[in-house]
C-alpha cells in the first residue's frame, strides 16, 4: 500500500456502497431542483430546454430514474450552470 493511504476495512463496503447510492442521486436532484426553482422554471420549461418530456424531468428529479451523465449535463446546460464535483475520503472512525 502507498504511504499515507489508509487501508479500508474489508467489512462495511456494502454498507458504504448502499449509503453512497442513496446519497448521490439525492444530492444531485436537490441541486437541480434548487436551481430550477431559483431560475423560475417549471418542470415543463426545463424539459423543453433539455429536449425531453416533462415526465422524464419528473423521473430524474424524483430520483426514480438512473440519470446518465449526459442527462445531468443536459440539465446543467439547460439551467446555464455546471456541476462542481469533489470526492473526499470519509473521516476515520473513532476506533481506527
Amino acid at each position: 500500500m502507498e504511504p499515507g493511504v489508509r487501508a479500508l476495512p474489508e467489512d462495511g463496503y456494502e454498507e458504504r456502497l448502499t449509503a453512497e447510492l442513496a446519497r448521490l442521486p439525492r444530492d444531485v436532484t436537490v441541486e437541480i431542483s434548487r436551481l430550477q426553482r431559483a431560475s423560475g422554471l417549471t418542470q415543463s420549461a426545463l424539459a423543453a430546454r433539455m429536449g425531453v418530456t416533462q415526465g422524464r424531468v419528473s423521473q430524474v428529479l424524483s430520483g426514480d430514474a438512473n440519470a446518465t451523465l449526459r442527462t445531468l449535463a443536459s440539465a446543467a446546460a439547460a439551467l446555464d450552470a455546471h456541476f462542481v464535483i469533489r470526492l473526499e475520503p470519509n473521516p476515520p472512525k473513532a476506533d481506527e
